[in-house]
């Protein structure tokens, strides 16, 4: 038997979503990678510890022969982090999306790291921290980032607090943010990617140690495209559904190889174990990036209408346990 130690962390302000649900009362640590419910190979015997809330008793949990970081999102868990350095710095276990990689994928730095791959147009983008709204598109100038841009709170990945902003006569907009020169936004040229038919698609692939896949191909009639899309768009067009099918398929024959060229190298700058990336495939054989980190959502199930993208996920799971099983047979642990 395996001694996994799955590792989440809260954020910097302690804070747990609490969910009512069909079973019960759940908890939501967001910004990690929630992998408790979905171990199931019977070589693995998994333990989650939760870090990143302040002073507490010395966890107690089995020897592991792997460790699993999984606080994903290093925008605002340095706390979480830390905790994690802490953890891997006691023992000698093989450590899975070390903290020093999570802390290099904020979307800022991330744009930086990218930079200059072939067939891969990856957006200017900025950290900013406005102390007023009226601030906000000198920034974004001097930033080198012009109209239209997309902008959303530091921590966000959902489509729900994103917003496009096609000129200064937009920003009231954003009067739901808060200003105070501490909270941190993101902003980023917003790139056309529609294609010649007139579609928008965003793609998520899935890096499991060396290997790619192709999670879902979601079609809209719109630029924000979200799990929503496939209910609001993809049911009322079943060419999209054929289409999704395909992908998942033979996602690299769809992709190119310059495409396909273009992820490796993204695998090999990012240096994580586990990450998804978030891109739009284009005609001309070129990807548009939209995000590429740890803090995916990959194993949620589909629903009856899109049901065949769940054998897909059943494969990825089986990837990741296979690259854990691994990994902890480098250690004599």
């Amino acid at each position: 038997m395996i001694n996994l130690l799955l590792i989440n962390g809260l954020d910097n302000q302690a804070q747990v979503t609490i969910l009512s649900t069909a079973n019960g009362v759940e908890f939501s640590y967001e910004g990690n990678l929630n992998l408790l419910s979905e171990i199931d190979h019977p070589q693995l015997r998994p333990t989650r510890v939760l870090v990143g809330c302040g002073k507490h008793q010395k966890l107690r949990f089995p020897v592991p022969a792997v460790t699993f970081n999984c606080v994903a999102d290093p925008d605002d868990r340095d706390r979480s982090l830390n905790a994690v350095d802490t953890i891997i710095a006691s023992g000698s276990a093989p450590v899975i999306n070390h903290p020093d990689r999570i802390r290099r994928t904020t979307r800022d730095q991330v744009a930086g790291l990218l930079a200059g791959i072939d067939a891969l147009r990856v957006p200017r983008t900025l950290c900013i921290a406005p102390r007023r709204l009226r601030d906000l598109p000198a920034l974004v100038a001097e930033g080198g980032v012009g109209y239209p841009f997309l902008i959303r709170p530091a921590g966000q990945h959902g489509g729900y607090d994103l917003f496009r902003i096609d000129s200064e006569a937009n920003l009231d907009h954003l009067e739901c943010f808060g200003y105070d020169g501490k909270k941190r936004y993101y902003v980023s040229e917003f790139i056309d990617f529609r294609n010649a038919d007139g579609l928008y698609r965003k793609a998520r692939l899935v890096v499991v140690g060396d290997q790619i896949f192709a999670r879902h191909l979601i079609l809209a009639d719109n630029w924000n495209i979200h799990s929503r899309s496939r209910q609001e768009f993809m049911l009322k067009h079943p060419e999209t559904l054929v289409e999704e099918k395909a992908f998942l398929s033979g996602f690299q024959a769809r992709l190119g190889e310059r495409s396909l060229s273009a992820v490796r190298e993204i695998a090999r700058r990012l240096d994580l174990d586990y990450f998804g990336i978030d891109c739009s495939p284009q005609d001309d054989g070129t990807l548009v990036l939209f995000e590429a980190n740890a803090c995916v959502n990959v194993f949620h199930k589909n629903g009856p209408e899109f049901g065949y993208g769940n054998a897909v996920i059943r494969t990825i799971r089986d990837a990741l346990q296979q690259m854990i099983i691994s990994r902890a047979r480098q250690t004599d642990v």
